[in-house]
């Protein structure tokens, strides 16, 4: 079997309230699964994960699982890490107070929220992923801001804006960039893509 050294389980848990530490975390390599914690109320902190992988030939095929949390009330972060971690579909929930305990609840609390954008841009000009954006929010108002590996703000934009990989003019080097997605309704979404050259 494959080495999985990230592996995050938060199961059995009577007195577990708040899984909002989980802001720390960057990446969850494998599997996460939050199931049997009786007291557990909300998911905040869900929407802090950056990446969820999936080894399938390994686990079973859910990226993430949250089961049998019977006081589970507020499953506002769960659009927002479906969106951000591409995962829509690799869900297992079930057996909560939530109002959405399917897959498909779930993309129907979502409605509105899916979009898409490029892991990846390459603005040299090839006519190949020159620029980057946000796609799918038809008839939709939003704000995107673009940050660098440092959280300055390198860039903004408005619907069907595409940023060009510049900063005040000048091609920004190689690097990780972060984003904020701001939905007319309030909605928060984050994510990350690459620039490279």
């Amino acid at each position: 079997m494959t080495n999985l050294p990230h592996i995050l389980l938060i199961r059995y848990n009577d007195l577990f309230k708040s899984i909002t530490g989980l802001h720390k975390l960057e990446f969850v390599g494998a599997f996460l699964d939050i199931s049997e914690n009786p007291l557990l109320v909300s998911l905040e902190g869900l929407n802090s994960l950056t990446r969820v992988s999936n080894y399938s030939n390994d686990l079973p095929q859910e990226a993430f699982k949250i089961s049998n949390n019977s006081s589970l009330t507020d499953c506002s972060a769960i659009c927002e890490l479906l969106v951000s971690n591409g995962v829509a579909g690799t869900v297992n929930i079930f057996n909560n107070q939530l109002g959405c305990d399917s897959q498909a609840e779930v993309e129907e609390v979502c409605t509105g929220s899916e979009f898409n954008y490029l892991n990846f841009f390459t603005p040299n000009n090839d006519s190949n992923n020159d620029t980057w954006g946000i796609e799918g929010l038809i008839n939709q108002i939003y704000t995107v801001n673009i940050y660098d590996k440092f959280g300055k703000v390198i860039a903004q934009l408005d619907p069907q804006d595409y940023w060009d990989g510049t900063y005040n003019g000048t091609l920004m080097p190689p690097s990780d960039c972060w984003f904020q997605l701001i939905l007319e309704n309030g909605t928060v979404h984050r994510g990350h893509f690459a620039l490279i050259w």
